[in-house]
């Protein structure tokens, strides 16, 4: 089965010679438990020569299911990418660490990314656990290269590894020739506030006691 994930390692691997690359990996978990999945993978214009690259990987994710479009910020060009999925059909409770790299693959039907660690009164808690290794489209950095993969979530992450954090928004910045591990926890109908709330209540219930108390005692 063609993936998505090897065409984002190509497409590093060919444009590894132009020193300039934008390969990212995208993905938006909404409250609802939509996720939208784009990628992007685009080239400088300053070694941009022809378009065929630019159109064999449209084809390829054409392929498997993906709306396409051009991509252009005024410095590379490209494609970009997008699928939406359930966050439902794509978790199970077991353990599991998914290669960044095959993430997209043509269906994700009985497919794993997420573990649904918990689920209870508070609501469902989630685990990404990823991998990437990049060390098989060279030993260093790339000039000017911008890898990455990032998740908004629909609430404050648990816990997580993130390079950068933006809100909700959890940003990893990969680098050739290196291995990433990427992981992070998040919660879904997250009703934890219940707990301040009844803390909260449960504080001003003895704080209502002691008053009581003391003014039964100063009166007798």
């Amino acid at each position: 089965m063609k993936k998505v994930g090897t065409i984002f390692v190509l497409a590093i691997s060919l444009f590894l010679m132009s020193g300039c690359v934008k390969q990212t990996v995208d993905m938006k978990i909404s409250k609802d438990g939509k996720i939208d999945l784009t990628v992007i993978s685009a080239i400088s214009k300053d070694f941009l020569e022809d378009s065929e690259g630019s159109i064999a990987q449209r084809e390829d994710f054409e392929k498997l299911g993906y709306e396409v479009e051009d991509y252009d910020d005024s410095e590379k060009v490209g494609v970009k990418a997008t699928k939406t999925y359930s966050l439902e059909e794509v978790s199970d409770t077991k353990e599991t660490q998914v290669h960044l790299e095959d993430i997209a693959e043509e269906s994700l039907d009985g497919k794993q990314l997420f573990q649904l660690v918990s689920e209870n009164f508070l609501g469902q808690r989630y685990k990404g656990n990823f991998i990437i290794d990049l060390t098989k489209v060279g030993n260093s950095p790339i000039e000017g290269s911008e890898i990455s993969y990032s998740v908004t979530l629909p609430s404050k992450a648990k816990s997580h590894n993130a390079d950068e954090v933006k809100g909700n928004t959890l940003t990893w910045h990969l680098e050739i020739g290196e291995v990433k591990e990427i992981q992070y926890e998040f919660m879904m109908n997250d009703r934890t506030y219940l707990l301040v709330i009844a803390g909260i209540l449960g504080l001003a219930i003895i704080v209502a006691g002691i008053i009581l108390f003391i003014s039964k005692h100063k009166k007798a």
